[in-house]
């Protein structure tokens, strides 16, 4: 299984990709989604999107640097990782592989069953790393 370093200054975090690519996903949807409440991670976004869309293992790049240097860009992710753990809880204990190939998959990447808590671990490292930034 593939793994992407994300850091902040000297700090980093090895997070599974395929964790990523659901998080991502998410987060892409709920950006676009809200264009007002996310304005200012609107390039973020597309290139996260392009991050999937061209996918290769060990190669996904947040930015968070870049994010966490300026206060309301850093309010605005942090607001959106928040949303992203609500939207999972709504979801419920498991994400069905249908569900996840349908909602969030990538080309050349299969996706099984996942349990949703799976995924809170690496958005609260996220939300480390840029509230610590």
């Amino acid at each position: 299984m593939a793994h992407s370093i994300q850091s902040v200054g000297e700090r980093f975090e090895i997070l599974k990709d395929l964790d990523l690519l659901i998080l991502t996903g998410m987060m892409v949807q709920q950006v676009k989604a809200k264009p007002d409440r996310f304005a200012s991670l609107q390039d973020f976004a597309e290139g996260w999107h392009r991050c999937r869309t061209s996918y290769g293992p060990g190669c996904i790049h947040l930015a968070l640097d870049q994010i966490a240097s300026d206060a309301s860009t850093k309010t605005e992710f942090l607001d959106l990782l928040s949303e992203v753990e609500r939207r999972l809880a709504v979801l419920g204990p498991r994400l069905d592989a249908a569900t996840v190939n349908r909602c969030w998959g990538v080309r050349g990447v299969e996706f099984y069953d996942c349990e949703t808590s799976r995924l809170v671990s690496p958005l609260q490292k996220l939300r480390a790393l840029v509230e610590g930034g």
